[in-house]
């Protein structure tokens, strides 16, 4: 039923709405980290990280257009949330694609890898990265399902 509710509902290739660039982007993402996910990176591990840096890619493609869709309904900074975060970070890694870093970090964390020389925090973190990307993932099926309506 979802699919032909997909199929009879997707928005339109051509439009610019951001909830349809949103379903197109999503899609995009998906499609790379189902590659990503049947991929055995040891045996090719150039395409291994060419794939990495696409999913990256579609992971700051997809927070862009969020980022925008915040922006149409919040016009005004004050009426967004705080970004008072950004001062826990040293200056030279505060950038445009910092939000993207942190979703694939915590992707990565999730998923059980540790950040190098640092196990013990990386177990305790690993809960708080598993929050994260479950509420992300959450927040795009919402969008995805507002989008095909």
């Amino acid at each position: 039923m979802q699919s032909l509710r997909r199929l009879v509902n997707k928005p339109r290739v051509d439009d610019w709405s951001p909830l349809a660039k949103f379903y197109y982007a999503d899609e995009a993402l998906n499609s790379v980290a189902g590659e990503l996910d049947s991929f055995d990176g040891r045996r090719d591990p150039e395409r291994c990280n060419q794939l990495v840096n696409k999913l990256r890619q579609c992971q700051d493609r997809v927070l862009s257009i969020i980022g925008e869709m915040l922006t149409t309904i919040f016009p005004h900074e004050s009426d967004r949330a705080s970004r008072d975060y950004r001062v826990k970070f040293p200056e030279d890694i505060v950038h445009e694609n910092l939000p993207g870093q942190l979703w694939f970090g915590a992707e990565c964390l999730a998923a059980g890898s540790n950040i190098i020389d640092h196990e013990f925090e990386s177990e305790a973190i690993r809960p708080m990265a598993r929050a994260l990307t479950r509420h992300l993932d959450q927040l795009r099926e919402m969008l995805k399902d507002q989008s095909l309506r």
